[in-house]
């Protein structure tokens, strides 16, 4: 069998963004020897993938079910398994809502171990594991989940969010390597803008550029401060979440600015938590079975 390369994404990364270039590239991909397997979620339309990926609450009766339901989607997004498979999956990690309790990922071992048994066999050549600096990555979580959920205030959350359990994105990456076996482990810092070409090309270093294009708009962009605090209002006025009414709130509220962030750390909280990120950076760098990719303006400077 040929080898899978995965995407795992990571919350609030961009993992849209990247399922949307594969989706509007499909047919470039396929032409170029590959089958692809991602979701559906925020346009694009063309994903299939279900990996059923369970949850701590499931009996291993029920695990082993869904591995069976997982292997049976992804045989679907195979042509031929000798042609090598990109998958795209951000939710192999796990859910956000640990963050808001001072976790970082608690279930990605059970989740990794379910994904290696989904596969059944077919060898791990690359996986790419976008990671985005501690701070900014809960408040977006954070932010995104009160798109369509009444949350409470921030600021009662945030010292656990500071002082969060575990290694963080150097556990994340150990983990990957050791249930997934990858051949390698690629790690690429989040940024804004980028292009979502050089991930799939450090995934797939064997890709031809020539045809495949970025996508044209911006994906599962975050709400401004004001729609939030609006969103939040009406949620307390027990108005049940609606996409439709949530798009229109994001167009109504994108140029009005609100009176105080939405959400934040202190300072000296958004310090502590950069600085533990950058550590962690230096961690991965030295890691074996891992590469990190600096983007463009974050590469050290040469000595």
């Amino acid at each position: 069998m040929a080898k899978v390369h995965i995407h795992v994404g990571a919350h609030r990364t961009g993992s849209s963004a990247f399922q949307m270039f594969l989706d509007i590239n499909a047919a470039a991909l396929r032409a170029q020897g590959f089958d692809l397997a991602y979701p559906d979620r925020d346009g694009a339309e063309g994903g299939r993938l279900k990996l059923f990926l369970p949850a701590p609450r499931h009996t291993p009766d029920t695990v082993d079910w869904r591995v069976k339901k997982a292997r049976h989607n992804l045989a679907r997004q195979v042509s031929d398994p000798s042609r090598a498979l990109i998958l795209s999956e951000e939710n192999i990690l796990g859910r956000m809502d640990p963050f808001y309790h001072g976790q970082f990922y608690p279930f990605l071992r059970a989740r990794a171990r379910f994904m290696a048994r989904v596969l059944d066999g077919r060898p791990v050549g690359r996986i790419l594991l976008v990671v985005r600096p501690y701070d900014s990555l809960f408040l977006s979580a954070f932010r995104k989940r009160s798109e369509d959920n009444e949350m409470g205030d921030f600021n009662g959350i945030r010292d656990r969010m500071e002082l969060f359990e575990g290694d963080g994105w150097p556990e994340v990456a150990l983990t990957l390597i050791e249930e997934l076996q990858p051949r390698k482990l690629v790690v690429i810092p989040y940024q804004r803008p980028r292009r979502e070409l050089d991930l799939a090309r450090a995934l797939v270093p064997a890709l031809d550029p020539a045809s495949l294009r970025e996508p044209e708009l911006p994906v599962n962009a975050s709400l401004s401060d004001a729609g939030l605090f609006e969103l939040q209002r009406r949620y307390r006025d027990a108005v049940a979440p609606d996409r439709a009414m949530i798009e229109q709130v994001r167009v109504q509220y994108a140029g009005v600015k609100a009176d105080r962030p939405y959400a934040g750390f202190t300072e000296a909280q958004t310090e502590k938590l950069r600085v533990r990120y950058h550590q962690d950076l230096d961690t991965l760098r030295l890691m074996m079975g891992l590469e990190v990719i600096e983007p463009p303006q974050q590469r050290p400077a040469p000595a």
